[in-house]
């Protein structure tokens, strides 16, 4: 299927150019925001040609194309003319207070995580070496192991402030 003819089922597909408020993409998915989500035929779009998968949120109705999202989304934009959103912002936190508090977390954790997965492995290591009498919990080399696995739950606070 050409590029013109797939812009063209698409927006006919997700409610019509006038139920399209915006469209931006990321690295393979066309992200479209609506006026009316429920106008969207998820179950169509799902069958045209080129399309991996669909993933309809509150926020926007998601079309996976691939790693060719660049050449489905220049199409459609110069056949239509929606409203070109910033791919680079952040999406709207959508929920109550609980829901945007979750959605908090991976954000402040994400960056910290390779530091305590390796401290906990050091843990881990200590943990097995003194189990099998490899290494005494009395000496010098598993003190110095245990003082810097212990350091990123030390200096945790200040990770999660930064």
């Amino acid at each position: 299927m050409n590029l013109e003819k797939f812009a063209e089922k698409i927006v006919a597909l997700v409610g019509g150019e006038k139920n399209v408020m915006g469209l931006s993409h990321c690295a393979t998915r066309l992200r479209f925001t609506l006026k009316n989500n429920k106008k969207a035929d998820i179950e169509k779009i799902k069958e045209l040609e080129g399309v991996l998968g669909v993933v309809s949120t509150n926020a926007q109705l998601q079309v996976i194309v691939g790693n060719q999202v660049d050449r489905y989304y220049d199409a459609i934009m110069s056949m239509y003319h929606f409203e070109a959103q910033d791919t680079s912002s952040e999406e709207k936190a959508e929920g109550n207070l609980f829901m945007r508090a979750i959605a908090v977390v991976p954000k402040v954790f994400g960056p910290v995580l390779p530091l305590l997965t390796a401290s906990g492995m050091v843990k881990v290591l200590l943990t097995l070496l003194a189990m099998f009498k490899v290494l005494p919990t009395d000496n010098q080399t598993y003190i110095i192991l245990n003082y810097v696995s212990d350091i990123c739950f030390y200096f945790l606070p200040i990770f999660v402030a930064v």
